[in-house]
Order: structure tokens, then sequence, then C-alpha cells
């Protein structure tokens, strides 16, 4: 009776044991997401977010053409890691060509909402 116990645990740990990295995984890819709200009075047209160490912006995030007030956006990072950095600039350029430059550390905040008329922002943890 003792061995049949012993090995149907050693079998359930060894089929277990794949699943606990693939959990992990998926946590940490989302460590950095956020939504961004669209409360302010102008169209946001173009979304850039890059490490704080980076001197280089990369291509608009937004994923659509504009961001009308009132409307939110789901800004994610499929590819990082646990080693990703946490500081990020943020860069949001309104309809008027103002924008918002923010340095967040993503991995303590869940969404940022602009408000007002341009260069405001409200940090939700």
């Amino acid at each position: 009776m003792l061995p049949n116990l012993f090995r149907n645990l050693l079998l359930a740990t060894t089929l277990a044991l794949p699943i606990v990295p693939l959990n992990i995984q998926n946590a940490l890819a989302n460590h950095l997401d956020f939504t961004l709200y669209n409360n302010n009075e102008l169209s946001i047209w173009a979304i850039y977010v890059s490490a704080a160490k980076s001197d280089y912006w990369g291509g608009d995030i937004l994923g659509r053409d504009v961001l009308s007030s009132g409307e939110s956006t789901r800004v994610s990072f499929p590819y990082s890691t646990a080693s990703s950095p946490c500081v990020y600039d943020i860069k949001i350029v309104y309809s008027n060509a103002t924008y918002d430059l923010t340095q967040e550390n993503l991995c303590q905040i869940d969404s940022i909402s602009t408000r007002g008329y341009g260069g405001d922002y409200i940090l939700q943890r």
C-alpha cells in the first residue's frame, strides 16, 4: 500500500511541475501592463513607451488611429520578463500637439487617467 501511495504522489508531482512555470510566466508577462483612460478634452493621437534608460522611443503603440475623449485602451507588454525594468517613460501625444511625458514605475500601477486639457494625469495603483 505504501509503495503505491509513494508512486502516485511522485507521479502527481511530476505531472504538476510543468504547469508551475507556465503560470509564473503568464503572471510576469502582465506585470507591466496598464490601461490608459483618456478623460482629457483632447483626443490622443499617439502613445510611446520606452525604458527610462533608453534613448529610443520606438513606434506608436496606441493600436488605433485616435483615442477619443472618454475612451480607454490596454497597453500590454507581451515579452516582458522578471528582469524587465519597471520604470518607463510614457509620452502621450494629443491632437493639438501637446504631450504628457511621465516616468512611471509600471510594476506598481494598473492604470493612467488623463484629465483636463493636456498635461494632467492620475495614476491608479
